[in-house]
């Protein structure tokens, strides 16, 4: 099934919207700006739906696509600023398991695309020369909107999710889930606390920058 634009509505399938999100020529200003870009019409369960399919298995879909490609393209999907896509996780019409799948689907796809693609770089201190995977993988939990205390099923998965990014070989896997783990402590200190204590201690020979800004998400201390 092909595109069939109305306008700048897109209806499609699942291969669909793969494509709408992510094979565009990367530009300083985002497609999604752009005054004639298309959007992909469809219920926000279904893109809820398409999004865990998409994470689960990622590269069977994405292996074509260039980082920035997939840097920007992830980007404009968990941002509200580039679109309301993932807002749907915080809609109470939406069953709650289709919603926690969404945010557990995010394991798979750090482990097979962000911990084999991004640089050695740290984001929270701009180390020059990252991957333009690294920026998405960074902001992650900053820009996706998870509202916490909403719906504490939810939190409790994010929070079992960036506990398994923790573990990741990566260094900006690592980094990513202490941001997260970071804005996630007002709601639930001394859960973050034991999280991120664990990791220091099963982690002696990280590097000392990562440990210092560990330690800062251990106190809710993030930016």
């Amino acid at each position: 099934m092909g595109y069939c634009v109305i306008g700048k509505e897109i209806h499609g399938n699942f291969e669909d919207w793969v494509k709408h999100i992510f094979d565009h020529e990367v530009r300083p200003k985002h497609w999604c700006f752009e005054l004639d870009a298309p959007f992909f019409r469809a219920e926000p369960e279904t893109i809820l739906e398409y999004t865990s399919l998409l994470f689960e298995d990622p590269m069977p879909f994405l292996s074509g696509f260039t980082n920035a490609q997939l840097g920007a393209g992830l980007w404009h999907l968990i941002s509200p600023s580039h679109g309301d896509d993932m807002c749907a996780l915080n809609s109470e019409g939406i069953d709650l398991p289709k919603r926690q799948r969404v945010v557990r689907s995010f394991v798979p796809l750090f482990k097979q695309l962000y911990a084999q693609r991004c640089s050695e770089h740290l984001s929270h201190i701009d180390e020059p020369g990252a991957d333009p995977l690294n920026a998405s993988c960074y902001i992650w939990w900053d820009v996706l909107p998870l509202i916490p205390e909403k719906t504490r099923e939810l939190d409790q998965a994010a929070l079992e999710t960036m506990t398994a990014i923790l573990t990741m070989d990566s260094i900006a896997c690592q980094e990513s889930a202490l941001h997260g783990l970071g804005h996630m402590h007002y709601c639930y200190p001394e859960q973050v606390r034991k999280i991120v204590e664990d990791f220091l201690r099963l982690s002696p020979g990280i590097r000392p920058e990562l440990a210092t800004y560990a330690k800062r998400a251990r106190a809710g201390h993030v930016r």
